[in-house]
């Protein structure tokens, strides 16, 4: 490509390409740990993953032979206002947000309407414990007693990973929640949804 930089130079493509993104140069910084320098990301980690997959084993495993069950559940849950287009046939397109809102109710409507229902028994303990874990890490700010609060967000995560291994899944970044609180902050401080 002759002059294209206005040197009298020719220059060649790939002179001009950028092979260097800047970003690659972190990864050499030595005071940069990518493990302790990026905190786990609530959005994927909890909505996305742990509260998807037992949303999906709840409707699509557990209640799927059960649909006078299911239509129980989302009635409980439409007196709470909550559209959530529970049936057999969801897709499980709820976005992180939808999953937000449900995990405030659902918990409470499920220990309330099904405590006793041995079918829904084997998942009840995973939602009550995620419920828990919700209301812990969807905060702004902990004007005080931050090291409790961190004793009490590593013991929800605890206990939902118990809880867990009877739906054989859970989720590693869990495991680092209280480190990456205590370095950046409450974790909707660090979350990506608000800017998707």
């Amino acid at each position: 490509m002759p002059d294209v930089l206005g040197t009298n130079k020719p220059v060649t493509a790939r002179a001009l390409s950028f092979i260097n993104y800047s970003t690659g140069c972190l990864l050499e910084l030595k005071v940069f740990d990518p493990a302790k320098d990026t905190p786990a990301e609530i959005l994927y980690t909890i909505l996305l993953g742990i509260a998807k997959y037992l949303m999906n084993e709840l409707v699509k495993e557990i209640l799927k032979m059960n649909p006078e069950k299911l239509e129980r559940l989302a009635n409980s849950l439409k007196e709470h206002d909550i559209s959530t287009g529970l049936s057999c046939k969801h897709s499980g397109s709820f976005l992180g947000q939808d999953f937000k809102v449900l995990l405030q109710i659902l918990p409470v409507a499920l220990l309330r309407d099904f405590s006793n229902d041995q079918v829904i028994g084997t998942i009840l303990p995973c939602f009550a414990e995620l419920g828990r874990l919700c209301s812990l890490v969807f905060v702004r700010q902990v004007e005080s007693g931050f090291e409790e609060y961190l004793a009490q967000v590593d013991s929800a995560v605890n206990a939902l990973t118990r809880q867990m291994w009877i739906t054989r899944s859970t989720s590693h970044n869990m495991i680092h929640l209280m480190e990456d609180i205590r370095r950046f902050g409450p974790a909707l401080n660090f979350e990506t949804e608000k800017g998707e």
